[in-house]
Formats: structure tokens, C-alpha cells, sequence
């Protein structure tokens, strides 16, 4: 189990992936620099609010994609 410390408040991986709408949403995901690229089934089951207080700073929503732009990248790829 991989935990980010961020704001005194500790996550898990899976809740990092219930952010994501669950593991079973994710179609691919990749690192890429400071950004995360994700393929989803369901784009609408992103918790952008609960990845913002992971240190995610931005979303680029594109037709099939979306990235995210993340602060804290090394914290997050722990989990990953």
C-alpha cells in the first residue's frame, strides 16, 4: 500500500483509483513528465476535486484523453 502525505492528510492507492472512478475505469494511463495521461470509459466518474487536493493543478480534457497536471508528480507515481 502506497500513501501520499499531502495537507497533513494521508491517501491510498485505492482511493487514488476511486478518484479515477475505479481501476475498472481506467482504460490506460501513463506518466509523462509533471502530467498523467488517462483513457476512461466514463469520463464523468473523475472526482476532480478530490485529485486537486492530491496536488493535481490542472485538466486537459480532449476527446478520448484526459491529462492531468500535477504538482507533486514524484508522490503520486509512488502509488502508480
Amino acid at each position: 500500500m502506497c500513501f501520499i502525505k499531502k495537507k497533513t492528510k494521508q491517501i491510498d492507492t485505492g482511493e487514488f483509483y476511486s478518484y479515477l472512478g475505479g481501476k475498472d475505469n481506467l482504460i490506460n494511463l501513463e506518466i509523462k513528465g509533471s502530467r498523467i495521461s488517462l483513457e476512461l470509459k466514463d469520463k464523468t466518474l473523475l472526482n476532480k476535486e478530490k485529485l486537486i487536493s492530491l496536488g493535481v493543478n490542472n485538466f486537459l480534457e480532449m476527446s478520448n484523453k484526459i491529462l492531468l497536471v500535477c504538482s507533486d508528480i514524484n508522490s503520486i507515481k509512488k502509488c502508480l
